[in-house]
């Protein structure tokens, strides 16, 4: 649907990119997914074409920034590209609210439980990862107090609070969220 545009995303990546070729196929293979994925969220019948020319417009202007990655930085105009950027994501904002004002966008009503239930499990996934070192210089203590914080807000509601210890006991089982000592489990006593 999108393949002619290829060219012109190879050319928007040209200044920004040691690969434009690689990073303009792909980026027009996303689009293309997510047009695909807009067709069926959608009533305007030619909605395909305007997506089209909105991406176009952005990629034309998105072709005017210049990495100094790429450039170099000897004379490099800071102020030229510094235009062209703000240029370039005023163009990208515009793409994004003609988007949105073309789908349908039904948002599911999220229920308070819902929401908090994944707070939690968040929250439990950051530290899980804090835990096996993938997130190097954070600091596992921030998020635990943070995560207690949370819990604690809700906790005169015993159902949230009961579903809380549940999901952090449950992660517990597979790394060390927090210990059974930690105030968080004190808060059922209250």
């Amino acid at each position: 649907m999108l393949k002619e545009l290829i060219p012109l995303a190879v050319e928007a990546h040209a200044h920004t990119s040691y690969s434009p070729k690689l990073r303009g196929e792909s980026l027009i293979a996303a689009y293309e997914q997510m047009l695909s994925d807009d067709l069926t969220k959608t009533d305007n019948l030619n909605y395909a074409e305007e997506f089209k020319e909105h991406l176009a417009a952005w990629l034309r202007v998105r072709s005017n920034c210049v990495s100094p990655m790429i450039a170099g930085r000897s004379k490099f105009n800071f102020k030229r590209v510094e235009k062209a950027n703000r240029a370039e994501q005023k163009r990208y904002e515009e793409f994004e609210r003609w988007r949105k004002r073309n789908l349908k966008t039904e948002k599911p009503i999220e229920d308070k439980e819902e929401k908090f239930r994944k707070e939690i499990i968040r929250q439990c996934v950051f530290i899980d990862r804090i835990n096996k070192g993938f997130e190097p210089g954070y600091e596992k203590s921030l998020f635990v107090n943070s995560l207690y914080r949370y819990v604690k807000k809700y906790s005169n509601d015993e159902k949230l609070l009961d579903e809380a210890l549940k999901i952090i006991r449950e992660f517990n089982k597979h790394s060390l969220i927090v210990t059974e000592r930690h105030k968080i489990f004190k808060l059922k006593n209250r």
